[in-house]
């Protein structure tokens, strides 16, 4: 009998201890959460709570945004060469007379168009999976002057990229245009009167949307290590 009463004892002051480690813990969650509701707006703290935060969802669309007008202009071009064979003509043709416009249509149409890949596709998702780690992982939300510098990141980087990339192939494609011959719809320029009229116009333009792409990466960088390191 004593035996089973000391049992019973046993099992009853398990079961206290369980109990109150349980409590504990639910008291320290409800501690964390007001702790974080009085630092945060309550539609901040549930912005925090999404798998997705919103800035990692806006790189996000901005990255399928410049994969969908890459994708675009590849099928535009290649429709072009492959539907006129005599544009494909003219291009060969020239590119044999004058070597050093191959070179140029090269840089600037492909080197361009690679050059936007990289920076407005893969550099969006990259930061994309910067952003979802600092709000997201990390716990850490974009606030003040973190916040203006993402959207500044956001703007710049995004439209100075397209806006250099852009120019450029612009650029790359009126100068090999200029440089037919008359008798096929050209201007029978040298390579020199391309680069003297034609690319030099747009040298500016494209330096200051690489200014603007610059100064946009520059900003979320500085505004990661902000919101990264905020306690």
């Amino acid at each position: 009998m004593e035996q089973t009463h000391s049992h019973f004892i046993s099992h009853f002051h398990l079961r206290a201890s369980e109990f109150a480690c349980k409590a504990t813990s639910y008291i320290s969650s409800a501690s964390i959460v007001a702790a974080r509701g009085s630092l945060y707006s309550k539609k901040e703290l549930l912005d925090s709570l999404k798998p997705v935060s919103k800035w990692s969802r806006r790189f996000m669309w901005a990255a399928v945004a410049h994969a969908f007008i890459a994708t675009a202009l590849g099928l535009l071009l290649a429709i072009a060469l492959v539907a006129s064979p005599s544009l494909s003509a003219v291009e060969i043709a020239t590119i044999i007379r004058i070597p050093s416009a191959g070179f140029v249509e090269l840089a600037a149409l492909f080197a361009f168009f690679a050059m936007y890949i990289v920076v407005g596709v893969l550099g969006a998702l990259v930061s994309s999976l910067f952003y979802h780690h600092v709000e997201v992982v990390k716990g850490k939300m974009y606030r003040g002057g973190a916040k203006t510098l993402a959207w500044f990141h956001l703007v710049l980087m995004n439209v100075g990229i397209a806006g250099a990339t852009w120019t450029m192939i612009y650029a790359g494609y009126l100068g090999g245009v200029e440089l037919w011959p008359i008798s096929q719809g050209g201007l029978g320029w040298s390579i020199e009167q391309v680069a003297e009229q034609v690319v030099t116009q747009f040298v500016p333009i494209v330096g200051l949307m690489l200014i603007l792409t610059g100064i946009g990466i520059l900003a979320g960088g500085i505004g990661f290590i902000i919101t990264y390191r905020k306690k």
